[in-house]
């Protein structure tokens, strides 16, 4: 006797919600299993985008997220360094620092450019001498060595138009100052004043960048020297333009006088 189709789809969900149950019921149970660990492994290192050339000496501080820090007695941790062309340049074990409870390696870079590391540490946990579980826990981080460890100006730009709105308009000042007619005189060294103050502002924002951004200290001297001979014939301009416009005014008053007496 065949069974219809209207009764097959209730004995087929029947059977199968059987067989689940009997491969749930068979299955073990995920904290019976010895190789989960139900806390995870933290790795804490300071991050730096820069380094000089020189022997660097990297730390890290591991531990479990609840249970604290982790020794070289039950943890093992490598590193992977990599040059900016993507070869390894250092693979070993890293050395653990008892006093400071830090996983420590170092390397001494000679060249500069960017360069990328990955450090993963494996913890062994044992309960009575034997094995009970083991967690994972790897950081990767890329940084850039340059010859004083400083941050190369990828945003360079922006400053550089900062640098260059003072120039072009110390430039446009000073052909203006020059293609005024006589008629214009005190426009003509009022603007020139400009110029020259324009001018040397911009330069200073350069060379304050420079030394900023490349780590170029011999500029300072040069910048305090600029800073005095351009204080020097600032005020040499600035008094010629006071004495300018004082026998400018000075001869209005004569000739309106002279103007006067005519009459």
């Amino acid at each position: 006797m065949s069974i219809s189709n209207a009764h097959r789809l209730p004995a087929i969900i029947i059977m199968l919600l059987i067989v689940g149950s009997l491969s749930v019921l068979a299955s073990p149970e995920l904290e019976n299993n010895p190789y989960v660990l139900d806390d995870y492994l933290v790795i804490i290192y300071p991050q730096f985008d820069t380094y000089p050339l020189d022997n660097i000496t990297f730390y890290f501080h591991v531990g479990l997220h609840n249970n604290g820090s982790l020794t070289n007695e039950t943890t093992n941790c490598f590193v992977h360094l990599n040059n900016v062309t993507g070869d390894h340049i250092l693979n070993e074990q890293l050395a653990y620092d008892a006093i400071t409870q830090d996983f420590w390696f170092d390397y001494d870079f000679d060249t500069t450019g960017d360069y990328h590391y990955t450090v993963a540490c494996v913890y062994y946990k044992y309960v009575n001498q034997e094995l009970a579980g083991v967690n994972y826990g790897a950081v990767s981080t890329g940084f850039e060595v340059t010859e004083k460890g400083r941050r190369s100006p990828d945003n360079f730009s922006p400053i550089a138009a900062l640098i260059l709105i003072p120039l072009l308009f110390g430039i446009m000042l000073l052909f203006g100052a020059f293609s005024l007619s006589e008629k214009h005189a005190v426009i003509k060294l009022f603007l020139f004043f400009l110029s020259i103050v324009s001018l040397w502002s911009s330069l200073n924002m350069g060379m304050q960048t420079i030394i900023k951004y490349y780590n170029f200290p011999e500029l300072q001297g040069v910048i305090g020297d600029l800073t005095l001979w351009s204080g020097y014939a600032f005020a040499v301009i600035l008094i010629y333009f006071c004495i300018y416009l004082l026998w400018l005014l000075f001869h209005s008053i004569a000739k309106n006088k002279q103007e006067e007496l005519k009459y």
